[in-house]
């Protein structure tokens, strides 16, 4: 195709790295994938997927967090099958901060885990190397402000506590209460981040239907409410 002068396209670009991948050579796989940019072309979240895959496969775990990092140089979300990858390689490899890494992407981007995901998962908690040792502590009240700032479901604050797992299978009652540990489920609020990005999303639309321009004034911090209310009314008041 080059010698003829026609530009590749994403999927035949795609397809080589598949090729290369199959063969082992994620190296290839990858620096194709990268040469897109001298086309003009935008990659997707396939493009990368045989490089990312090849890497795990072989454990070479370096070079699969440079192709996560590219990836989210570029704005393209990772789906569970990438994301399961990435930490299975981290936990063979025992990187224990970066299984922790993964664990907030599963949260955040899978609904519910594939069998495959959740035998990673327990593998992991049942091995040597999830074993938390000198974890960093926290006061009990430093704590519950970070699950509230995450929206209720996560503290973020890394490995918490010390000793060993205890890993279980259970159910879960129409009702929310875990049958495994008797725990209540509750549920999450969305977290700062989304709630500033939402707060932003509803000062955009209240801009774009206020006649008399002055919404760009408001704070969005500290006057969310108003620019809710506000947004709201406009809304109605455009049906009517």
């Amino acid at each position: 195709m080059l010698s003829l002068k026609i530009h590749p396209n994403e999927a035949s670009i795609t397809a080589v790295a598949r090729l290369a991948a199959a063969k082992g050579d994620g190296d290839s796989a990858f620096d194709i994938v990268r040469s897109m940019v001298d086309y003009g072309l935008t990659p997707r979240q396939r493009t990368f997927e045989a490089a990312l895959l090849c890497f795990c496969k072989k454990l070479e775990a370096d070079k699969a967090y440079k192709v996560e990092d590219h990836i989210s140089l570029i704005n393209v979300s990772l789906e569970e099958p990438e994301i399961a990858a990435l930490l299975k390689v981290s936990a063979d490899t025992g990187r224990g901060e970066r299984v922790y890494d993964y664990l907030k992407k599963l949260r955040c981007c899978v609904r519910s885990v594939s069998e495959e995901t959740a035998k990673i998962l327990e593998d992991w908690f049942f091995g040597k190397g999830s074993e938390v040792g000198a974890g960093v502590q926290h006061h009990v009240d430093y704590v519950k402000d970070a699950i509230l700032r995450n929206g209720g479901g996560w503290h973020g604050l890394g490995w918490l506590g010390e000793g060993k797992w205890a890993v279980r299978r259970g159910t879960v009652e129409p009702s929310g209460r875990c049958c495994c540990c008797g725990e209540q489920l509750v549920c999450v609020d969305i977290d700062d981040a989304e709630t500033e990005k939402f707060a932003q999303s509803i000062a955009e639309l209240a801009m774009e239907r206020e006649v008399k321009a002055n919404f760009s004034e408001f704070q969005i911090k500290e006057e969310f409410c108003i620019c809710l209310i506000l947004s709201v009314h406009y809304i109605e008041a455009d049906i009517k």
